[in-house]
């Protein structure tokens, strides 16, 4: 949230430190947290582009109770046990619940493409369709969908029929890892903290850590290697496999939130997922 508008940023902060949002669940789902930065992120973007946008939280116990329905259970047992149902009934709820002063069928979007980004999922379908869900969910008019009978009979018909859309809808993702040389790789390295250090045919991947010890008022740095690899030079492509090494050494991949498009080209996930259904996040504020 570093580089949101400074106003955002003021307000961003002060709902943070007043809320206090959870950021700790299980490995894929999304948190408050998540929600609230997802709100926020939305309305920068927006902004940024010259739009008229309201933001704020209007309840946040309505946005608490959309993000534990991906938890609710009886007995120590999960109503939803898969991550199709657990992130439809997420969708429906930040949909519905209306915790935010605007903007609710956009957050609900946005927080469903980020689940389906963690879980290693991509959309198959027109954007256009995910955008027109949005809008049925939010006017109660699921029955439009000619399929949509088939779960009208039981409980929790429309979490079960997004579920339903989500799955039938989406695939695995491929996790590429792209081809970069010894001196990009530093490069972006260095972003998160880490750099190269060359030696004799080898390169060392290497991280301060800050050291107990203070000598004339500053804390003296330690340098850690975090893993070897070889070093043909610079300018040379960082064989596949050792790239890969690297990364799950450094915790800089899909598995810790920082994917190929994040580590390779800086994106942040948000951003990117704001900017590639930017058309129907917009179209959704006039619906």
């Amino acid at each position: 949230m570093e580089h949101i508008l400074p106003a955002l940023k003021q307000d961003y902060n002060y709902l943070v430190k007043k809320y206090q949002p959870k950021e700790y669940v299980p490995s894929g789902m999304i948190t408050e947290m998540d929600v609230i930065r997802a709100h926020f992120l939305i309305a920068d973007y927006f902004m940024s582009e010259g739009e008229e946008v309201h933001y704020g939280i209007k309840n946040y116990n309505l946005l608490a109770s959309a993000v534990d329905r991906q938890f609710v259970g009886f007995c120590g047992k999960d109503k939803w046990t898969d991550h199709y149902h657990k992130m439809a009934t997420l969708y429906f709820g930040l949909n519905k619940d209306h915790a935010f002063e605007d903007g609710n069928k956009r957050v609900a979007l946005l927080a469903l493409l980020l689940y389906l980004d963690r879980v290693n999922l991509t959309i198959v379908c027109p954007k256009k369709e995910f955008e027109e869900l949005s809008v049925r969910v939010a006017a109660n008019k699921l029955h439009l969908y000619k399929n949509f009978d088939k779960f009208s009979k039981g409980d929790d018909a429309e979490v079960r029929f997004i579920a339903w859309m989500i799955r039938r809808n989406t695939r695995q993702k491929d996790k590429r890892v792209y081809s970069i040389t010894f001196a990009e790789l530093d490069q972006r390295l260095r972003k998160y903290g880490y750099w190269l250090e060359y030696d004799k045919g080898v390169a060392d991947v290497c991280k301060y850590k800050k050291d107990s010890i203070i000598d004339y008022l500053r804390v003296k740095k330690k340098v850690v290697k975090v893993i070897q690899i070889g070093y043909p030079g610079a300018k040379r492509q960082v064989n596949i496999k050792a790239l890969k090494e690297v990364l799950k050494a450094t915790n800089l991949d899909e598995k810790h939130g920082i994917d190929s498009q994040v580590f390779f080209y800086g994106a942040i996930p948000e951003y990117k997922l704001i900017d590639e259904y930017r058309h129907p996040l917009r179209r959704l504020k006039d619906r």
